[in-house]
């Protein structure tokens, strides 16, 4: 398992706090219930409370549920001008897949959204994102609207490997909350036709790859054609659109090097 050592604090600031550092990651927590979320906020390196903001929700996947996983590969691992971790000292993250390069260092600089990333209830399920966490997490949401100047008519929804199937799930049940969903390299665990039942209006971007050896991307491919299908026969005009990569990197943590395929998000943030 990788240790995190870019600029995370090591003692959480109170949610409502702003950050000493902008276009940094900073752990916090909130305080919204008896048992504090533990998060990571990210605010960009030009924010200010005069204007509002595009917010991002990021659900980890299952071997997020430690800030090492988490901060070792995908969006919270970009969102760091110190992209380092204990297994690869570098500073910034130089992987490569087919012939592109993925990941640099002035990422976080450019990045001009809000992004909050709570970390899962891993004693409740294999990925932590039941319902009832993530009724803690709606109210997190809430309070980041509150607190840090953001703009309700685009917040967007996505996570990764479990985190996409907490985003589906997270999606289907309260709809009205988002201005797009993203779900990437991951499953819903409701059927397909009901998820599209429920999703009506809501703009969709699914990324998966077909090499991916841990999540089939026949998972995404039955959600996109229900979806597709009920937005066909109802008019809905809400986009719904599918990346499906023809290949994937594999995780970066050599503890997963066995999920061939199922880094999609290191593609899907370029």
């Amino acid at each position: 398992m990788f240790v995190h050592i870019a600029l995370v604090a090591a003692v959480p600031v109170d949610l409502g706090d702003i950050p000493s550092v902008l276009g940094e990651r900073t752990r916090m927590r909130w305080r919204g219930y008896g048992t504090p979320i533990h998060l990571q906020l990210f605010l960009p390196r030009i924010w200010t409370p005069q204007k509002k903001w595009p917010l991002v929700v990021f659900l980890h996947g299952a071997a997020g549920n430690g800030w090492t996983a988490m901060n070792s590969q995908s969006l919270p691992r970009l969102l760091s001008r110190d992209q380092s971790t204990a297994a690869n000292p570098a500073k910034t993250w130089t992987l490569e897949f087919g012939g592109t390069r993925y990941a640099n260092e002035t990422f976080a600089d450019d990045f001009n959204f809000v992004v909050v990333m709570p970390q899962s209830d891993s004693s409740a399920t294999s990925s932590g994102w039941n319902r009832g966490r993530l009724l803690e997490v709606k109210s997190l949401v809430n309070a980041v609207v509150d607190h840090y100047s953001i703009d309700t008519a685009r917040v967007v929804l996505t996570g990764q490997s479990n985190g996409a199937v907490g985003a589906w799930l997270f999606a289907i049940h309260h709809p009205e909350l988002w201005s797009a969903v993203v779900p990437i390299c991951g499953a819903s665990p409701i059927h397909p036709p009901i998820v599209a039942e429920h999703l009506r209006g809501v703009p969709i971007w699914v990324f998966h790859a077909a090499t991916d050896a841990h999540v089939p991307v026949a998972r995404s491919d039955e959600l996109v054609a229900a979806i597709k299908a009920k937005r066909n026969k109802t008019r809905d005009k809400a986009p719904i659109r599918y990346t499906r990569y023809l290949a994937a990197p594999n995780p970066v943590d050599p503890a997963f090097a066995d999920f061939t395929g199922h880094a999609s998000g290191v593609p899907t943030a370029k």
